[in-house]
Parts: C-alpha cells; sequence; structure tokens
C-alpha cells in the first residue's frame, strides 16, 4: 500500500473513531495509508517510537471482520501479523512495510516459483502451535451451503451443473476431514505481506475471515490469485502444478487440494452471482481443475 503524506483523515466520517484511538492506545503521528468500504488504514508511532498500523473499522468493516482479531490472536504471530490492542471497532497491528506478496512476485518476475514457497512457509506457519479458536467460528459446512443457496441464480444448465459437482464433492470432504483445525479463510497474495522481525524479513499475512475445517482448504483461494492476472490463474496446468506443489511442502493430499480449488473456485463464483458481479472467470477456473480431478 502507498502511504499517503497528508492527514487527510481529519475529514472521514470515521475520523472521531480514529480521534479516539489515538488517544485511548498513546499513538502519534497519524499517516493516512488507505481508505476502502472497510474503514481507514492509517500508520501511527507508538510510544516506544516504533510504528504500527492502525485500522478503524466502517459499519461494513465491523460486520465483516468482527473475527479478524480473535482469530490473529490465536495464530500469536505465528505467519501472522501482530495484534497490539483491539477493539469492536479498531485493531492495532505490527506495521509491515516490506510490500505485498502480489507485487514482490510481480517484480521479481518469477511469478509463482518466488511466491508459492512464500506461502507454503506462511501456511504452515499458520497453521501450528495455535491458541483457541474465536468464539461462534464459522465452518466450511456453512460456507459450503452457498452453493446450493445461489444455484438458482444460475442462467444456465452447465453453471447448475458446476454448482451441483462442487456441492457433492465438497460434501464428501467434509464428511472424510480428520484434521479441522482454525483457518485464514481468505488465504491470497494481496493477504500476505513482508515485515522485519529480528532484523529478518519475515512474511505474514493479514485480513483472515476466520473459518473451522480441513486444512488443506486453506490454499484453496491460491487457485484464483493473484486476482489481477488472470492469464496467470486462467493457466489450463497451472492447477496441477499447486496441488503438487502445496501436497508435497504441506504433506497434504494431493486430491482434496484440487478438490477444494474446484470448491472454492464455485464458491467464490456463487459469491459473485450474490452480489451481481460477473462469474466468468471463477467458472472457467472451475472447469479447468475439475478437467484434472
Amino acid at each position: 500500500m502507498t502511504e499517503k503524506t497528508i492527514n487527510t483523515w481529519e475529514h472521514l466520517e470515521l475520523a472521531p473513531s480514529i480521534s479516539q484511538c489515538l488517544k485511548s492506545w498513546s499513538l502519534t503521528d497519524p499517516m493516512l495509508i488507505t481508505v476502502t468500504n472497510m474503514g481507514a488504514i492509517l500508520r501511527v508511532t507508538r510510544v516506544d517510537g516504533s510504528f504500527a498500523v492502525l485500522k478503524c473499522l466502517s459499519d461494513i468493516g465491523q460486520r465483516e471482520e468482527s473475527l479478524a482479531a480473535s482469530t490473529l490472536r490465536a495464530f500469536s504471530g505465528n505467519g501472522a501479523v501482530e495484534v497490539y490492542e483491539a477493539s469492536e471497532t479498531a485493531l492495532l497491528m505490527e506495521h509491515c512495510a516490506g510490500g505485498q506478496l502480489d507485487t514482490f512476485a510481480a517484480e521479481t518476475g518469477a511469478g509463482d516459483a518466488a511466491a508459492l514457497p512464500i506461502i507454503g512457509e506462511v501456511v504452515r506457519a499458520l497453521h501450528r502451535n495455535q491458541g483457541d479458536p474465536p468464539d461462534a467460528l464459522p465452518t466450511l459446512e456453512q460456507r459450503c451451503a452457498v452453493l446450493t443457496e445461489v444455484a438458482s441464480l444460475a442462467a444456465d444448465v452447465e453453471t447448475r451443473g458446476l454448482f451441483k459437482r462442487a456441492e457433492e464433492i465438497s460434501q464428501a470432504l467434509l464428511s472424510s476431514t480428520s484434521d479441522a483445525l482454525l483457518l485464514h479463510g481468505d488465504l491470497h497474495h494481496g493477504n500476505i505481506l513482508q515485515t522485519n522481525r529480528g532484523g529478518r524479513p519475515t512474511w505474514v499475512c493479514i485480513d483472515p475471515q476466520g473459518v473451522w475445517g480441513d486444512r488443506a482448504y486453506d490454499v484453496s483461494n491460491i487457485f484464483g490469485n493473484p486476482i489481477g492476472q488472470p492469464d496467470l490463474f486462467l493457466d489450463r496446468d497451472r492447477p496441477l502444478h499447486l496441488a503438487q506443489f502445496f501436497s508435497k511442502e504441506l504433506d497434504l493430499c494431493q486430491s482434496r487440494i484440487l478438490k477444494w480449488g474446484f470448491v472454492h473456485a464455485n464458491i467464490s463464483a456463487a459469491w459473485a452471482l450474490q452480489d451481481g458481479d460477473d462469474p466468468r472467470h471463477r467458472l472457467q477456473l472451475a472447469r479447468h481443475i475439475l478437467n484434472v480431478l
């Protein structure tokens, strides 16, 4: 994210909330980084002189990211950004100045060769030494329910058939899950940032959605990312390559990785239909994965 050099946050609707956080958590020198529909993100300075990131949530952000702080705290900094303070409306987190993984992979020109080992490292850290999961944590079973709920919105028989196949595969996966744990739930290149810990560059994730389920699901979103590079994620040969890599890297069943990738591509398409967006890329990805199942 590119930092803005002017403190335009004073004119935001969230300004009172930001001011309260600055006072309550003894923060100074607020610098606006970005504003989204989820809220405002600022770089701030803590009492010890170190930088931190303050995220003040909008009403939408409070609904969509209600489990973010408790999920991050359950990860305890293992593969995830550290949380210093949290309330219902704001998070104070570790400052990650090293940039996003998608930018890093693009700048190196290495693409997957640069990104996949880092993603594997982050997932491996997330899935070990977890603390207690958040209360009222949603499950993968609940997430998969959208495949049935949205089937009627599909405009053609083929799409409804894909949703039906995804529903069948998801039920088989859910009934055979033996290693359920706390998942990030929305892991992709844009949610992995580089920070500095003990003088060493370290990659960590941000913005978890928090879901309970099969650990193979946590790499399913990688099949459709980086989101701005459809030529890459719609490459017909990539799904099998990803499954082979993560199977070896994370000691996961290659078939389960592919199947969850197919299910998630359909879930993502179903969400797009719900939101009135174009699901074609996600459906095309689902077909590519289905071809190698």
